[in-house]
């Protein structure tokens, strides 16, 4: 078989809305929509009316891709496409999932606003003899006004007609060995104990309730701040969570706010050691289950503000971070650091996001 008999070849966009068969000829590049949010865009591969097999395109943030197919010389079917990576699947293979369809008209919103509680801008506990440092604490004070405010233009500070609903949460990190008030000690199956990861600062556990801005910055000053150990901490558990919230609303919205990575299959930290075994909900596939349940997520990196030129070590970790924290956005527009992050930048972010957002496989 040689590329100049391929004459009847389609392909089918996979995890996008109505997209039709289009037909491609071998040797010439064919346009590849790529959805905000995916970092790999899959399609399927029709010759001669038969699956013939499933690509996934590493997308590299580009818009829309112009890959080629060819076959080589023992008549196996290869798409490339120059800088990019390819996976190849079995033709029945359904690697990708359907896109979040943003309501962004939406009169019902929920918002889950997860906080890191080892960042160092939270306030220390009493038993801690170590003070914060007030940099980070001005940093901090400063994005609870800007969440504040967000809440407020999201719902019942505003005349928009919009009901918005808030649940926050807190996670830390079991290798600390910490507890406080929100993150108490339990007793594992073997009898062990043990610190928890996450704590739910609204109550009842899991549910949503309106509340305004000035309740928001009442429920975050009461958080103090865990020792996170061994840096990377319970931010794939702290989605999980999320996942389990009782979700009612039409937009559904989280808000990750922190320093600290979560454990990642994937996406491994950079150097060993950073990671004990205490966290093992993984945050790609955390986040990909919120996707299915439609929910958007937006992040606000909060850089270490005690850190200055950092020795290379430290700053591999940092970048390495901060790419997760980005990853984890729905869109590449959602990733935002704590100095970007305002209410009136976040609104009009949400605003003007995509009809219709993707998310690739965590694996």
């Amino acid at each position: 078989m040689t590329s100049q008999s391929l004459t009847n070849m389609e392909i089918i966009r996979l995890g996008s809305p109505n997209n039709p068969p289009v037909r491609v000829q071998p040797g010439k590049p064919f346009p590849l929509p790529v959805l905000p949010g995916e970092h790999w865009t899959t399609f399927r591969l029709i010759v001669d009316g038969e699956p013939h097999a499933v690509f996934q395109v590493e997308t590299l943030d580009y818009p829309s891709l112009n890959p080629v197919i060819e076959a080589d010389r023992n008549g196996i079917l290869h798409v490339r496409i120059q800088g990019h990576k390819v996976l190849r699947f079995a033709p029945d293979a359904v690697p990708s999932i359907q896109p979040l369809k943003v309501d962004k008209s939406a009169k019902r919103v929920d918002i889950a606003w997860v906080i890191d509680a080892t960042q160092a801008g939270l306030k220390s506990a009493q038993s801690e003899k170590k003070k914060e440092t007030q940099p980070a604490r001005t940093i901090w004070e400063s994005h609870v006004t800007a969440m504040a405010e967000l809440i407020d233009a999201m719902g019942s500070g505003t005349n928009s007609g919009r009901e918005a609903r808030t649940a926050v949460l807190g996670f830390a990190d079991g290798a600390s060995g910490a507890s406080s008030g929100f993150f108490p000690d339990g007793v594992n199956e073997k009898g062990r104990r043990h610190s928890s990861n996450i704590a739910y600062l609204t109550k009842p556990e899991r549910a949503f309730r309106p509340m305004d801005g000035g309740d928001l910055k009442k429920l975050a000053g009461e958080i103090t701040r865990i020792d996170g150990n061994d840096y990377v901490d319970a931010l794939g558990e702290a989605l999980n969570a999320c996942v389990g919230l009782a979700w009612n609303g039409d937009r559904r919205i989280v808000v990750v706010s922190g320093d600290s990575p979560g454990y990642s299959l994937a996406f491994p930290p950079p150097e060993a050691g950073v990671d004990t075994g205490h966290c093992r909900r993984d945050v790609d596939a955390a986040a990909m289950a919120l996707h299915e349940l439609g929910v958007e997520i937006v992040t606000a990196y909060l850089p270490m503000a005690d850190i200055v030129n950092p020795p290379s070590r430290i700053a591999g970790l940092l970048a390495w971070t901060q790419e997760q924290y980005k990853r984890l956005a729905s869109a590449k527009e959602y990733a935002f650091t704590v100095e970007a992050f305002t209410s009136e930048v976040v609104l009009q972010t949400l605003e003007n996001a995509p009809e219709a957002i993707g998310r690739s496989s965590a694996i």
